[in-house]
């Protein structure tokens, strides 16, 4: 995206997602985000996202993440 990135405090993350540190799921955002997927998450048949807390995760198949949250598909390197 050619923009640098940095760790986002805890506090910046809750403010922003509604969601602790570790916890922060594609859906159930409190505020409009933008989400990134790596587009070699598309090779596989099932990936694995969090589901609101660190405790929790949930599977699901690479294109419905993309087909259901409009995410951006990107190159990660």
């Amino acid at each position: 995206l050619g923009e640098d990135i940095q760790f986002a405090s805890p506090d910046f993350v809750r403010e922003e997602t509604g969601f602790a540190i570790g916890g922060v799921s594609p859906y159930g955002l409190i505020k409009e985000i933008p989400i990134y997927i790596d587009r070699d998450l598309l090779d596989h048949s099932l990936i694995w996202a969090a589901a609101g807390s660190h405790h929790t995760i949930f599977s699901i198949q690479p294109q419905t993440l993309v087909s259901t949250t409009g995410c951006q598909v990107i190159s990660v390197h």
